[in-house]
């Protein structure tokens, strides 16, 4: 495939784009309603591809923001948040709650290398620096890159969105610093 500036675009690349921009796409055709996604969380989702487990990983990841949309969809009919919700209201998107963190370790938290690899892009209208902390995560999956999913529930908020963060390989923590 050729750029316009006549250079061509591998395969590789070529496939990379198409999952970005589906999720992209998805997001704003209103298929996944009240998730907020922006180009910068999907900066590390080509990595996802290489898992030895891909198409598990891609396929809980389909499930993670449809799970999200579902809670966004329900917030003024529950209490709690999305690991909440999971755990107890029975709606068939839900994900298994041992599936979604809603913060990270203490040390995690507190350690400002760790703390800072959180700092992820949201609507300005939530942080005049556009970005915010994200602690809450939902695991994809395990292997090598331990797949993440970050996110800032703004559901009964200013927004009433669910931010996506990031979705990538696992950050570092206390035990890989």
């Amino acid at each position: 495939m050729a750029k316009p500036n006549g250079s061509t675009i591998t395969r590789e690349t070529q496939r990379r784009l198409r999952l970005s921009e589906s999720i992209l796409l998805a997001s704003q055709r209103g298929h996944l309603p009240r998730i907020a996604i922006s180009e910068e969380s999907l900066l590390e989702v080509d990595q996802l591809e290489r898992a030895y487990d891909a198409v598990s990983v891609l396929g809980n990841l389909t499930r993670s923001l449809a799970a999200l949309a579902a809670y966004a969809a329900d917030s003024a009919h529950r209490s709690g948040g999305f690991w909440h919700w999971c755990r107890h209201c029975g709606h068939p998107q839900a994900l298994a709650w041992h599936n979604v963190a809603a913060t990270e370790s203490e040390m995690v938290r507190k350690r400002t290398s760790l703390r800072s690899e959180r700092w992820f892009w949201v609507d300005p209208r939530l942080s005049e620096w556009g970005r915010i902390v994200m602690m809450s995560h939902i695991k994809l999956g395990g292997g090598q890159y331990a797949p993440r999913l970050y996110f800032h529930d703004d559901t009964r908020g200013l927004t009433g969105q669910v931010h996506i963060g990031y979705i990538g390989p696992h950050l570092r923590t206390a035990r890989a610093a």
